[in-house]
Parts: structure tokens; sequence; C-alpha cells
């Protein structure tokens, strides 16, 4: 079997090398990124990739849980000139 991660519809999940023990996931699912039951089970299953496969054991860590806004949400955000 390889070592490849597990793919997770609408979400992905980073961990950036310069914080180690740091674990980042992204909601894909605009516009709004609402959460159903089957949307939370993804994540749940996420969540257990990272506590099972990425988490080493006595170390810290931290997880982030990060939205992608929508181009409608973005684009009505006001920008400096």
């Amino acid at each position: 079997m390889g070592n490849s991660s597990p793919t997770f519809d609408n979400l992905s999940i980073t961990s950036p090398s310069e914080h180690a023990g740091v674990h980042i996931i992204t909601m894909h699912k605009p516009p709004e990124n609402r959460l159903n039951s089957a949307y939370a089970q993804t994540i749940i299953r996420a969540l257990r990739h990272i506590e099972r496969d990425l988490v080493k054991k006595g170390q810290p860590g931290k997880l982030g849980l990060m939205y992608e806004a929508s181009l409608h949400e973005a684009g009505t955000r006001s920008t400096p000139t």
C-alpha cells in the first residue's frame, strides 16, 4: 500500500513545512460553505486523518479550519485604491 494522502470532497489539508505540527483544513464549497450532514462527515474524516496520520505522538500540534470565499463574496469587499 502506498503512502498517498486521502482526498476529501470540497476540502483540502495543508501542513506548512515552516510550522511543524500545524495542519489547516480549507473548505472549498462556495458560495457559502454550508454544512450538511454529508459535508460534516467529510470534515470529520479529514480530522481523523490528521489525528491518525499527520500528528506525531508526543508533539504539540495546532489545527485551523478555513473557508474559501466565493467570487461574489470576494467581489463585495472593499479594496484599497
